[in-house]
């Protein structure tokens, strides 16, 4: 927000937006390991879900556009909000058994979102708000 007031944010930040959001939430997933192990061997099965779709859009960028995903549609903010929720439970109380089904299903429901951006858009681009703006793209593209 500060480098778009700022009339400085380029594609290159964004995808440093995106990289450091990843390797920020690699690491509380790590916090959660540490402090609360129980969490995750309950739910170990979630995570690994959330990772290999992670895995998945990040290929599917790579394979048509080369840069990696940084779309920031609207439905990966609503899941960061729940990201942070849930989280917070597994590594505040060790709440085991709501937060991570919760967190994978909201992912996945962005997952498909994401997904479909990409397949629908014509060329890389970042902050494409939902696969609409990006079917809209496509459209105006040609």
């Amino acid at each position: 927000m500060i480098a778009r007031r700022l009339g400085v944010a380029t594609a290159r930040l964004h995808r440093l937006d995106s990289q450091t959001d990843l390797v920020f939430w690699l690491s509380v997933l790590g916090c959660i390991y540490l402090l609360r192990p129980q969490v995750l061997e309950r739910n170990w099965f979630y995570i690994l879900g959330i990772l290999a779709l992670e895995a998945s859009i990040y290929a599917l960028s790579f394979w048509k556009f080369s840069p990696e995903p940084c779309t920031h549609p609207y439905s990966a903010k609503v899941w960061g909000v729940f990201l942070v929720v849930c989280f917070g439970v597994a590594l505040g109380w060790g709440e085991e058994t709501y937060a991570l089904p919760v967190l994978f299903w909201l992912y996945f429901i962005t997952w498909v979102d994401v997904i479909a951006i990409i397949a629908l858009l014509p060329e890389w681009r970042h902050d494409v708000h939902s696969c609409w703006n990006a079917y809209k793209a496509r459209n105006d593209h040609g």
